[in-house]
This record gives structure tokens, sequence and C-alpha cells, in this order.
């Protein structure tokens, strides 16, 4: 019985350190998200279309698209966020509900 303690602590450890890990990030990334919510009301479907055309966008574009994915339940990752941009349009919809609610604490329930 012992020896099954010891990894339920060990994986209780692991799994709190990660969660602190992910908290982190989202209270790193959260104000550039909110400024990014804040402009949203000027983004066009061409600007859209133009930073999904990028190989690989710059290091900021790419934390406020990851916390942007994990409001919309996708994957974080590059490819899946061309994937959310294929319809701008769509996309900028989805961003104005996000800027109208502004319920970024919803990241952290998910």
């Amino acid at each position: 019985m012992s020896g099954e303690k010891d990894i339920v602590e060990k994986q209780t450890r692991e799994a709190e350190k990660l969660k602190q890990e992910a908290d982190d990030a989202l209270k790193a990334a959260e104000p550039l998200v909110l400024n990014a919510l804040k402009a949203v009301g000027k983004v066009e479907a061409k600007a859209v279309s133009e930073i999904k055309a990028l190989p690989q966008p710059p290091q900021k574009v790419m934390m406020v698209l990851e916390v942007v994915m994990l409001y919309f339940g996708c994957k974080t990752d590059w490819n899946s966020a061309k994937n959310e941009m294929s319809n701008a349009g769509q996309f900028l919809q989805r961003l104005k509900e996000l800027a109208e609610n502004k319920n970024i604490s919803k990241l952290k329930e998910s």
C-alpha cells in the first residue's frame, strides 16, 4: 500500500506543478490578450489572412493566438491556429465575441 501511496503523491505533486506552470503562462499572456482584445474592433479580415500566410508568426503574436485558441477550445499549435483563421470573417466574429465577454478567467476553468 505504501508504494501505491508514494506513486499517487508523486503524481499529485507533478500535476500541481504542471497546473502552476500553466497558470503562470496564462498570467504572463493575459496582458497581451487584453490589449489584443481592445484592438479587435480594428482588425480586418485582410490582416488575419496576412498573419495566416506567415510561415511562423512573431512570438508575441503566437502567444496571443495560443491563448485565443485555448479560449476557443482548440489546440494551440500554429497549424491549428492557421486552420481556425481559414475563414477570416468567422475567426473575427469569434474574436469579437471574446472581446465582448472579456472573460479571461474562463480559460482557467477549462
